[in-house]
């Protein structure tokens, strides 16, 4: 039996037209909710080509103009080789993909890793099926692996590709690093095509590339309007560190109470703005010590320094140097009531409030990075500065320091990055 169709009783009613919108609130709306729309880098369609006498590399996928070809995670390498001159001689035609590690610090010596270093076969006489000339052009993708195998005295383990990086010796004294990647095209050719077993010749195409693998946080950075209303009412978004200024012995002074507000992910790109909040509490006798003499040297305040700190650590067969380096300064400001310090009640509590934002600065191009024996860590740091050295004569440390990880892309909802 079939089935019998159904049939439309009535029309669906009619329904008003859908009101105009617009992506701003009218005076009489507010936002609830704001999410950032994925913007995905658009893909360059441009060719980067190296020449020489009889070959070239043609690199496909790049901006028109890039000085050196820039690869992101796991990336595919797109391109192929031109050959010009005696084609008929070529036998084998070789593309490497080699990384390596260079140090060299003043007390431990230098160093040298190979981090990379992969070979493909593009053309080879022996196993082509359709001529034993080898085509004028010869295509090619090859996928950059993500990780290499670290080897230390405790064993073997798959760390991440560092990106492509280099710190003079003037920038750090007494430290050399660099990390560079190179593909390296190898065109063999035998000398006669009767006596193709004497002695080959090689020669190579280099093409140095910039490897730089994008990362970003897991969170976004909450905004803050007012800092002590916004703890107040989204603890969560908020991590609290909380450290204390500890009193040499046989010091005249009181123990006093730091605590640094940050964004709660621990994470951040390097063009993110990180807005930070610094609460000093104690007897207002040993405070006073840390408060501008009066307000209007508040605006200039150099009784504190926040900053973002790097420290490059080698580490290597029990041979272990360091060195730090700022990244980035804050801009700093005093929270009302003005910190000054009234001279009655020297044993009452009382408090010293700052609020600042702090970036990293422009010359810093690279995210954390740990690569074997070489690590970049990075610290959110909160050094107070008074003005009569003898206070910092009086406290064990007036520097403190916070692990953060600096990645390279701000959040951004539903991205991918490479």
């Amino acid at each position: 039996m079939s089935a019998t169709p159904a049939t439309i009783s009535a029309l669906p009613p009619c329904y008003p037209s859908a009101p105009s919108y617009s992506v701003e609130p009218a005076p009489d709306e507010k936002r609830l909710e704001f999410s950032r729309r994925y913007h995905s880098r658009a893909q360059p369609t441009g060719n980067f080509v190296k020449r020489t006498e009889d070959a070239a590399v043609v690199l496909l996928e790049q901006d028109d103009d890039a000085e050196i070809p820039v690869y992101g995670r796991g990336a595919s390498i797109r391109g192929f080789v031109t050959i010009d001159q005696d084609r008929e001689l070529v036998s084998e035609v070789v593309v490497k993909i080699k990384g390596r590690i260079e140090a060299m610090v003043s007390e431990a010596g230098a160093h040298r890793q190979t981090i990379l270093d992969d070979s493909h076969t593009l053309w080879s006489s022996s196993s082509s099926r359709n001529s034993s000339v080898c085509p004028g052009a010869v295509p090619f993708v090859v996928t950059l692996p993500t990780h290499f195998k670290h080897y230390s005295p405790t064993g073997a383990r798959d760390l991440s590709l560092p990106a492509s990086y280099e710190l003079p010796n003037s920038t750090v004294p007494g430290l050399f690093l660099r990390i560079s990647y190179i593909m390296q095209i190898v065109v063999t050719r035998v000398r006669s095509q009767r006596w193709n077993f004497i002695a080959k010749k090689s020669k190579l195409v280099c093409v140095p590339f910039k490897y730089s693998p994008r990362s970003q946080p897991a969170a976004p950075i909450h905004p803050v309007s007012d800092f002590f209303l916004d703890i107040k009412t989204m603890p969560e978004e908020f991590r609290q560190i909380v450290w204390q200024l500890t009193p040499r012995p046989k010091s005249s002074v009181d123990p006093l109470d730091l605590q640094l507000f940050l964004p709660a992910s621990g994470v951040f790109a390097l063009d993110d703005t990180l807005p930070f909040h610094v609460h000093l509490s104690g007897p207002r006798a040993s405070l006073r010590r840390f408060a501008p003499a009066s307000v209007s040297a508040a605006a200039g305040d150099e009784s504190l320094a926040v900053m973002l700190v790097r420290q490059i650590v080698y580490d290597h067969h029990g041979q272990r140097a360091a060195r730090t380096m700022p990244i980035g300064h804050a801009q700093l400001s005093c929270c009302p009531p003005q910190p000054g310090v009234a001279p009655d009640g020297d044993g009452s509590p009382a408090s010293l409030d700052w609020t600042g934002e702090v970036r990293c600065s422009e010359q810093t191009q690279v995210a954390s990075f740990m690569a074997g024996s070489i690590c970049a860590q990075d610290f959110f740091v909160v050094q107070f500065r008074p003005a009569g050295c003898k206070t910092s004569q009086l406290y064990t440390t007036l520097r403190f320091s916070l692990p953060v990880r600096i990645v390279t892309e701000s959040w951004m909802e539903n991205s991918w990055l490479r």
